[in-house]
């Protein structure tokens, strides 16, 4: 008599053990995946707005992280961008104690010659590249939080910095 009304309590009490342990599971590989939500920053600047993102904001150990810079005339008219370099744009990341760990230009060369590109009215200009998670050095990066900034050399557009924290997980 006592198994019988034992049996059924045991049941129960096992399906919430049970239960509870996939819980625990299941919420520790939720956070552990990357997240998915982009990430983006922007900025109007005069006739320009210039646009800064991510496809996410946490990336896992080693996985490329895909880096877009993108500036747009939202004016009316054409507008014209004025560079002195060949170089139009700057991507940099420092990692969690500020320290510029990277640089996109710091193994290249570019032409001093000055240059003009022209936007007609909604024309947007887009600079991608992947920061492939490592250093000057060209070693990979710990796990850790970084500050990744971008810019366009434009005359125009020489005030405005755009950053974005990520997170690189292992």
């Amino acid at each position: 008599m006592v198994l019988k009304r034992l049996c059924p309590a045991f049941i129960v009490l096992m399906l919430f053990v049970l239960l509870g342990v996939w819980g625990c599971i299941y919420t520790d590989e939720a956070e552990k995946s990357p997240k998915t939500v982009p990430t983006v920053t922007n900025q109007q600047i005069g006739e320009f707005e210039v646009e800064f993102s991510v496809p996410k904001s946490t990336f896992s150990l080693g996985e490329e992280v895909p880096l877009k810079l993108s500036i747009k005339n939202t004016s009316d008219i054409s507008q014209k961008l004025s560079f002195t370099s060949g170089q139009e744009y700057e991507f940099s990341v420092a990692d969690g104690s500020g320290d510029e760990i990277w640089c996109w230009s710091h193994d290249k060369f570019f032409t001093m010659a000055l240059q003009k590109k022209k936007l007609e009215s909604g024309e947007e200009l887009t600079y991608e590249i992947i920061w492939p998670q490592e250093n000057f050095e060209g070693e990979r990066v710990p796990v850790g939080i970084y500050m990744i900034k971008c810019f366009s050399t434009a005359d125009e557009l020489r005030e405005v910095t755009l950053g974005l924290e990520i997170e690189i997980v292992d």
